[in-house]
């Protein structure tokens, strides 16, 4: 057995744990920016579907609908 079989394993273990800390902070960064995206594509529509509600109303109070 090797003098730098602890030490190697070691080194081993230690890029493991960093690269494994590396990949969860990416996939938590993704999966934000996949959230922010969808929360402010939901906004857009909300707020798209008032104009168009606001511009109906408007439409046919002037047709004397309302």
């Amino acid at each position: 057995m090797s003098s730098h079989s602890p030490l190697a394993c070691k080194v081993s273990t230690e890029k493991f744990a960093a690269s494994f800390v590396g990949a969860s902070l990416y996939v938590m960064c993704l999966l934000s920016l996949a959230a922010f995206r969808i929360l402010s594509l939901s906004s857009t529509f909300r707020s798209l579907g008032t104009t168009c509600l606001e511009v109906a109303f408007i439409g046919l109070n002037l047709l004397g609908v309302l």
